[in-house]
């Protein structure tokens, strides 16, 4: 009789748990593609930490993540990521690492080239040391790549660290989305001129405004409150299961939107543009300017070749993937859904841009620059890589870039005698 109540009082506890957990599970592969992927949205922001380089997704990364700078117009704020350097890249201290042994790696471009850095940055150092050309070298590398970043950006970094002593033997730059879109996408619409930083009113703006202040604490909260709430849920034993995976993805989504709305309201109570936000006026149309900014980056790069060749350290120019670009993926159904922008013209604004960068190749190459276009390297992978309708893709199609890169490097600059 004992034994019955027992099995019946489990079976009063148990099976409304397997069917909430079962409910639950059916519920993440509707909304979102399963426990795997909240898992990994999760861990993303449990990545933006503050002792740590975190991935970067589409939209703007913390705002206070960056501090202005006289010279590269803004980088990571050292003061609140340890991970970064006091003169504002990650990585290994590329100015004191100046001896005949060590061979310094820099990576330069946008948030692709940031992530690419994250998470390739161990696979990367392990097959150069095993290059015969670099046989007993100390491998260091550093990261100049900044959200945001586009030419001149890279130049000026690059060109800024060597005025300072630091030491570069090899120089890869990612980079072609951001020099061709957010100028179009961000500062026109704003009334800056294309050619300055991006997020250039933001950081600028007089924050004198009581209303933007408040705002702006309210960001700061929603910020460490989705932090927090995806370090708590994801402790072992609450990390399996599936309604609280399903409680932290509707509680996150709900703060995620107050967030963006909190975004949008600060954006509108900026103030009239100073003369110094605006710059030099863009004058010409739409096909005008952005045959200025395909100009602007391939003679960013041909001046990068130059100051390769005087200081003597091998630099690649590699033109990153994107999912905009025709035939250069077959997009899954999770890509369709999640990396295609309803934005009108965003689609449009970038065949186009990467078209004029296509058509300057010739003229870097011609500079003498190596370059590589890694535009159509996914070409033949239906698997799920873009998780963004910005740009950004996941391990494996930075596993696939960096077997492209190597491949690149050891047939040309890491290939001659």
């Amino acid at each position: 009789m004992i034994k019955r109540k027992t099995i019946y009082v489990i079976a009063l506890v148990v099976l409304p748990v397997l069917f909430l957990e079962l409910a639950s599970y059916a519920m993440l592969a509707a909304l979102c593609d399963g426990p795997k992927r909240v898992r990994e949205n999760r861990n993303a922001l449990i990545a933006v930490d503050t002792t740590q380089a975190g991935l970067i997704g589409a939209g703007r990364t913390k705002q206070f993540q960056y501090i202005l700078h006289p010279y590269l117009g803004f980088v990571y704020d050292s003061t609140y990521n340890a991970a970064v350097s006091p003169y504002g890249f990650l990585g290994d201290d590329i100015l004191s690492a100046v001896s005949d042994t060590d061979y310094n790696v820099v990576v330069a471009g946008g948030s692709v080239a940031g992530n690419f850095f994250v998470l390739e940055r161990q696979e990367l150092k392990k097959r150069l040391e095993a290059l015969p050309a670099l046989a007993g070298k100390r491998i260091n590398t550093a990261c100049i790549a900044t959200a945001g970043y586009k030419q001149p950006q890279q130049l000026l970094f690059v060109t800024y660290l060597l005025s300072l002593g630091a030491r570069i033997d090899l120089l890869i730059n990612i980079d072609g989305f951001n020099e061709m879109v957010i100028p179009l996408t961000e500062n026109r619409i704003e009334g800056i001129s294309v050619l300055y930083p991006t997020m250039w009113k933001d950081l600028t703006d007089d924050l004198g405004d009581a209303r933007q202040r408040t705002l702006i604490g309210e960001l700061s909260l929603l910020d460490a409150a989705r932090t927090s709430l995806a370090g708590w849920f994801s402790w072992p034993g609450i990390d399996w299961s599936m309604t609280a995976n399903l409680t932290w993805f509707l509680v996150d989504g709900l703060l995620s939107g107050r967030s963006r709305g909190t975004v949008n309201e600060l954006e509108r109570t900026s103030g009239v543009l100073k003369g110094f936000q605006k710059g030099p006026p863009d004058l010409g149309d739409r096909d005008v300017i952005q045959d200025r900014l395909a100009d602007n980056w391939a003679a960013s790069s041909r001046i990068l070749g130059d100051l390769a060749r005087a200081r003597e350290f091998a630099y690649v120019h590699v033109l990153q993937p994107n999912q905009y670009v025709p035939g250069s993926k077959p997009l899954s159904e999770f890509e369709r859904q999640n990396a295609i922008s309803p934005t009108p013209g965003m689609a449009a604004c970038t065949i186009q841009g990467y078209e004029r960068l296509a058509r300057r190749i010739p003229d870097i190459e011609q500079g003498g620059v190596s370059f590589f276009d890694a535009t159509m390297i996914f070409q033949n992978v239906t698997e799920d890589l873009y998780f963004d309708t910005c740009c950004h893709f996941n391990q494996k199609g930075n596993d696939i870039l960096l077997d492209a890169v190597m491949g690149f490097l050891t047939g040309s600059v890491l290939g001659r005698p």
